[in-house]
């Protein structure tokens, strides 16, 4: 009650759009140069969080919905990780491969969770994704959103990179965990294809599948394929240094401060 009085006396809109497209940003770069498969997963969760705090600037259902979608999407990940670093006791996605050879099942649910964060279509994130550009009408901030897409999708091309290969390990995954993976992504799958948006007239999932909403998600995942291509192997010196890069203590309450500070000049 007290967070919904704040929200109807000031106007945030701006300032979670510029906080949160700053913070999709910084995530999604420090997740595209790591190479722990755990670490870009967690990096991506700062960059998720981003985009929703864009989602408050439009309107707070639609950042509740990319809230929801994105747990979802990122339990599968975690458990698909979790599942290949207990098999290879390996975290580096540089060292890891042939996943598919040695558990398909296991690599079509990665995949899923993969294509569902970059916000490919009949999945709940390209429900999220769309939700949230639908009422991006500046050029700019558009532009913003589908680098922020494209980088995600480069790096789900990193975590991908594991699959192909024919060093055969022998696989031992419960049934239990194949199960939790499996029902998470027919979760993921399921809300892709059924969901009916409500907060824009209850309009079909088929209103989202407009010629520039399809043009978008193209240009994002070329982008995000060129992006991977050019800079997965050959990585630049600054990714290295983004990589091991840490903040102090005091650095954090630093820019704690900052952003108090920058949410207070919003006040009216």
């Amino acid at each position: 009650m007290k967070i919904t009085l704040v929200f109807t006396q000031y106007n945030f809109s701006e300032t979670f759009f510029f906080l949160g497209m700053f913070t999709a940003f910084l995530g999604v770069i420090f997740a595209f140069s790591q190479k722990d498969i755990k670490q870009i997963l967690s990096f991506h969760t700062v960059s998720q969080i981003g985009l929703i705090m864009v989602g408050f600037s439009i309107n707070i259902n639609i950042a509740v919905l990319y809230l929801i979608n994105h747990s979802f999407i990122k339990t599968l990940l975690f458990l698909d990780a979790g599942a290949i670093i207990n098999q290879y006791k390996e975290r580096r996605v540089n060292r890891i491969n042939s996943v598919w050879i040695n558990s398909p099942l296991l690599s079509v649910l990665l995949i899923i969770g993969a294509l569902a964060l970059s916000g490919i279509p009949f999945t709940s994130g390209f429900i999220s994704k769309a939700t949230l550009a639908h009422d991006f009408y500046d050029p700019t901030k558009l532009a913003m959103l589908i680098m922020v897409n494209a980088m995600t999708f480069a790096s789900m091309l990193k975590i991908l990179s594991i699959l192909p290969g024919k060093r055969k390990l022998q696989f031992n995954i419960s049934k239990r965990k194949y199960f939790s993976m499996i029902l998470t992504a027919g979760i993921i799958l399921i809300t892709g294809i059924v969901f009916t948006d409500t907060y824009n007239g209850s309009a079909p999932i088929e209103s989202y599948f407009e010629l520039k909403t399809i043009l978008k998600m193209l240009g994002e995942l070329s982008l995000g394929y060129i992006i991977y291509k050019k800079l997965a192997k050959n990585e630049l010196a600054i990714m290295k240094k983004i990589r091991h890069f840490s903040i102090a203590f005091p650095d954090g309450i630093i820019l704690l401060t900052f952003f108090i500070f920058i949410v207070l000049l919003t006040f009216k």
